[in-house]
C-alpha cells in the first residue's frame, strides 16, 4: 500500500446539487412551524397562566421525535419568545427550559385563531 502524502492538494469532485423549489420548501416549513407553535400554545393554555411546561417533555411527547424535530421546536419557541408570547427560564446550560405564558400570550393565540382581543372582551 502506497503512503499518503498529507501535503499533496486534495482533488475535490464537484458536488451535483439538485434544484430546490424554495416556494414548496418554505411552505412546508411554514406549515410545520404553525403546527408546532399551535401545539405549544395549546399546551400552555391548558396549563394555565401561572404554570409552565417542560421543553424536554414537549420534545418527548409530541411526534415526530429526534434531533431535527427538537431543533424545529426550539426555533419555533424562540419565535414565540420574540413575540413575548412565552417566557422562558433555563437554570443551567444545556438544561431543560421551562415555558410559561408571556405578556402577549393571549393576543398571540387570538391572532393565530383569527379572533381579536376586542371580540374576546365582548364575550
Amino acid at each position: 500500500e502506497e503512503p499518503v502524502d498529507m501535503e499533496a492538494p486534495v482533488k475535490e469532485e464537484p458536488v451535483k446539487e439538485e434544484p430546490v423549489d424554495m416556494e414548496v420548501a418554505s411552505q412546508g416549513l411554514s406549515s410545520l412551524a404553525k403546527q408546532q407553535g399551535q401545539e405549544i400554545q395549546n399546551l400552555l393554555a391548558d396549563a394555565g397562566p401561572d404554570e409552565s411546561i417542560s421543553f424536554f417533555g414537549l420534545c418527548e411527547q409530541q411526534p415526530p421525535g429526534g434531533a431535527h424535530a427538537a431543533a424545529r421546536r426550539f426555533a419555533n419557541l424562540m419565535a414565540l419568545h420574540m413575540k413575548a408570547a412565552v417566557d422562558l427560564v433555563q437554570e443551567e446550560p444545556f438544561g431543560d427550559i421551562s415555558i410559561a405564558q408571556g405578556p402577549s400570550f393571549t393576543a398571540t393565540v387570538l391572532a393565530a385563531s383569527g379572533e381579536s382581543a376586542s371580540e374576546d372582551v365582548a364575550s
